[in-house]
């Protein structure tokens, strides 16, 4: 399901990027600049993160510990962000790992390997010219609200494969971390919902990560 909505993003994406250069009469080469510009620029921003500070040695060696179970390479670096959430980012040296000062420290694994799954399914890789642009309507919408509509091209697959691949990832932290299910009750509590959320609902997540357990036969 994840590959045809990538495969059907990505020719959406092309689609519109090369074709409105060529519907203004540019030559086919402008079309191809025009991709290629797109494609850069999605690049750098996708791959835009906050400065944090840099993670203590125990919150470093309980990453690492995780890392060994997702069956991923460690982070180039951790850092400590504001807020409660987390992300994984692309760097020169490979991705880094910000985790919110917030986060309980209860929830520091779970949602490590939450954001370890999306590393090791490729996310990271394939955001930029996939889910990526719809992702930056999102960004933008608060700042030029009518960029929803004429972003609207990308949100159409964009959107659901967001969706999924947070499914995606909520499933393999389930199984890696038996306390994943009791940890995302109380981390989507205040998650966006609605037709513009680039995650699944509260009660959809909570219920495939407690199918997906890997103590729920316990």
């Amino acid at each position: 399901m994840i590959g045809v909505l990538r495969l059907g993003a990505l020719l959406v994406n092309v689609a519109v990027v090369a074709g409105i250069p060529l519907v203004l009469g540019a030559p086919w080469w402008g079309a191809g600049a025009a991709l290629l510009t797109a494609a850069w620029a999605s690049w750098i921003l996708c791959g835009r993160a906050p400065r944090g500070e840099r993670a203590e040695p125990l919150v470093q060696e309980q990453v690492h510990l995780v890392c060994a179970r997702m069956g991923v390479a460690a982070p180039g670096f951790i850092e400590l962000i504001g807020g409660r959430s987390a992300a994984v980012v692309r760097r020169r040296a490979g991705y880094g790992l910000l985790l919110g000062r917030e986060l309980k420290p209860e929830h520091l694994v779970p949602v490590t390997a939450h954001e370890l799954a999306h590393v090791r399914y490729g996310d990271l890789a394939w955001e930029p010219f996939t889910d990526g642009p719809a992702r930056l309507v999102l960004r933008l919408r608060h700042l030029v609200p009518p960029v929803v509509v004429a972003g609207l091209p990308f949100l159409v697959l964009g959107l659901p494969l967001a969706r999924a691949t947070e499914l995606r990832a909520d499933r393999a932290a389930a199984a890696a971390v038996p306390t994943y299910p009791c940890a995302i009750k109380e981390l989507v509590a205040d998650q966006q919902t609605g037709w513009l959320s680039l995650y699944p609902s509260p009660e959809r997540r909570i219920a495939s990560s407690a199918r997906h357990s890997s103590g729920a036969g316990s």
